[in-house]
């Protein structure tokens, strides 16, 4: 896709929290995208977890530190938003 879109739906939109995937089906229906087809953002295992659970591929956002989080089940790693912007790249790690 040649489109990036902003969903902001949250654990309070859902009777279950993370690690349910519900949050992230939920977003990805409004959308009208595919779960396989959407990146999820997290910085947390439980989020990283409910993303994979509903089928999307995840990048774990560690701001230069894991701080203790497991990020092993990320597609990959954005450790400063800052660089990434910089680069002027799209999220070259889902290409």
């Amino acid at each position: 896709a040649n489109e990036v879109s902003r969903n902001e739906n949250g654990f309070d939109d859902e009777e279950n929290g993370k690690p349910d995937p519900a949050v992230y089906l939920t977003a990805s229906r409004k959308l009208g995208v595919a779960p396989n087809d959407c990146i999820a953002i997290e910085d947390s295992h439980s989020g990283m977890r409910a993303a994979k659970s509903a089928g999307m591929r995840v990048a774990a956002f560690t701001n230069n530190t894991t701080n203790g989080v497991d990020t092993s089940l990320a597609d990959c790693i954005i450790e400063n938003f800052n660089l990434e912007l910089q680069k002027k790249e799209r999220l070259y790690c889902f290409l």
